[in-house]
């Protein structure tokens, strides 16, 4: 249990400083609108890289790591594309003193924190 916990903190700390602290503005502009894709790509490969190392860190087998990375990869770009893709469409999520920007903000944060959770299961079954 003690694992788990810890581990769970190094990856709430990582999604913390690669989704708020280390982004530069090509990625912030890019992921208002899912273009260009590039940037939200890089962004993701930040997260999943971040993982990875905290999985190098605990010592998890090469597979093990492997699946973490692309599991965060993935669900990390299309999480936030598919939130740049509803603001294309829907200007209200685009205004912050709107609570449907803080809806999608909030939802977006909880899916990535699912993912997290997944993740941890994986790595402990």
């Amino acid at each position: 249990m003690k694992t788990f916990i810890l581990i769970l903190i190094c990856f709430q700390i990582s999604h913390f400083i690669f989704d708020f602290v280390f982004r530069t503005n090509s990625m912030i502009e890019a992921k208002k609108f899912s273009k260009p894709i590039f940037p939200i790509i890089e962004h993701a490969i930040l997260h999943a890289f971040s993982f990875y190392l905290i999985g190098s860190m605990f010592k998890f087998p090469f597979e093990i790591n492997f699946t973490i990375y692309l599991i965060e990869f993935v669900s990390h770009f299309l999480i936030d594309y598919f939130k740049g893709f509803i603001n294309r469409f829907n200007s209200i999520t685009n205004d912050v003193s709107k609570s449907m920007f803080w809806t999608l903000f909030g939802f977006d944060q909880f899916l990535h924190q699912i993912i997290i959770i997944i993740i941890i299961y994986i790595i402990c079954n």
